[in-house]
């Protein structure tokens, strides 16, 4: 599993760990977590769950473990992209620093 500490010495192994990084880990380390929690209710009682007090009139409802774990999926795509932490992104910035260091810019 990423820990805090794996994280701040990826991205200083990167180049690209700011100080100001610290809540983004933070934040990304929480949704991790709630992702995972999320996943483990949902495999153990299902995206759909009957709700019905008398179990022989069913009344499904969507399990809030699906909302938690698409919310906490999206937030983390959000900070990985804030991160660089996607290949794409990875490569964006390196793309980016590349123009940075051409001697070209004004």
């Amino acid at each position: 599993m990423i820990t805090k500490k794996k994280l701040r010495e990826y991205l200083e192994e990167k180049g690209i760990y700011n100080d100001v990084d610290e809540f983004l880990i933070d934040d990304f380390i929480a949704y991790l977590e709630m992702s995972q929690e999320a996943r483990r209710d949902i495999k153990k009682r299902g995206a759909v769950m009957n709700i019905a007090k008398p179990e022989n009139k069913p009344y499904y409802q969507q399990n809030p473990s699906v909302s938690i774990l698409n919310n906490a999926t999206k937030n983390l795509l959000n900070i990985s992209r804030k991160l660089a932490l996607s290949p794409y992104d990875r490569a964006k910035l390196k793309v980016e620093e590349d123009i940075e260091d051409d001697g070209f810019n004004t």
